[in-house]
Parts: C-alpha cells; sequence; structure tokens
C-alpha cells in the first residue's frame, strides 16, 4: 500500500498538516500532491471531491477516501496515531471525527492564524515563508 494525499497547497493549515505529517514516522509510504495540479488531474481527476475536500487515494489499489476519512487513513499511516485512526473510525466516534473535520475544513481560512499565516482573507493564504520558497501569497 502507498498513500497519495491531495491536498490544497494553497492553504495555510494544510500546508501546516502536510508538514506535521511529513515529519512523523509513516507505517504505509505517503507522498502529498497538491489538488490542483497537473498531476491530481491527470492521475485523480475522475474522483468527485478532489479539490473540494481531502482526498487520499490507495495508489495500489485505486481505493480512496475523502473529507474525515481521508483525514482518519493518514492519521493510520502513521505509526504515532495509528491507534487513535482506529479509535475515530469506530462506530461510537466516527460521527464526532467527522463533525471536528467538518467544521475545521469549513473555517481553514479563518485558522490560518494558527499556523504563522500573516493572513488568510477571501479563502486565500499568504502562508508563511517557511512553507513557500518565495513566501508568495495563494489564491
Amino acid at each position: 500500500m502507498r498513500l497519495a494525499v491531495l491536498y490544497d497547497a494553497h492553504c495555510a493549515v494544510c500546508v501546516r498538516c502536510r508538514e506535521v505529517v511529513e515529519a512523523r514516522e509513516a507505517l504505509v509510504p505517503i507522498r502529498f500532491v497538491a489538488c490542483r495540479s497537473h498531476e491530481a488531474r491527470a492521475r485523480y481527476g475522475a474522483i468527485p471531491f478532489v479539490v473540494h475536500e481531502l482526498v487520499v487515494v490507495d495508489d495500489d489499489t485505486g481505493a480512496w477516501w475523502a473529507g474525515s476519512a481521508a483525514f482518519v487513513m493518514t492519521l493510520w499511516a502513521l505509526g504515532a496515531t495509528r491507534g487513535l485512526a482506529e479509535m475515530l473510525a469506530s462506530d461510537a466516534l466516527a460521527p464526532l471525527s467527522h463533525a471536528v473535520f467538518s467544521w475545521i475544513s469549513a473555517n481553514r481560512s479563518a485558522l490560518g492564524w494558527m499556523t504563522g499565516a500573516p493572513s488568510c482573507e477571501n479563502g486565500a493564504c499568504e502562508l508563511p515563508s517557511h512553507a513557500h520558497p518565495s513566501g508568495a501569497m495563494y489564491r
């Protein structure tokens, strides 16, 4: 199993989450693909949620997860959070996991300040300079 995580490279919260995941030991190989990239459109364009949700794809089988399920799958791939992922995927906690992930996703522009992003207005984030070599503003 090899996972591709399709994320919004224009979102300060998403970029910070990528950095956190990349800093952890992965039990399953993970690679990140910007959801608006040519690669994402060419390889994963048939998945209906690619630009609107976090999406994780098993590159070996083609299976995919979107939204909170993709978040839980990413946690499952990491050594330190696999147990947490299994709990969040349980019947008892899946609704809570979905609600929390949906709230964060819907409010990620407003939460950009938590990542050190100078500005996240109108859905465009000025990413911290460590997140992008130019420190440029994305739209």
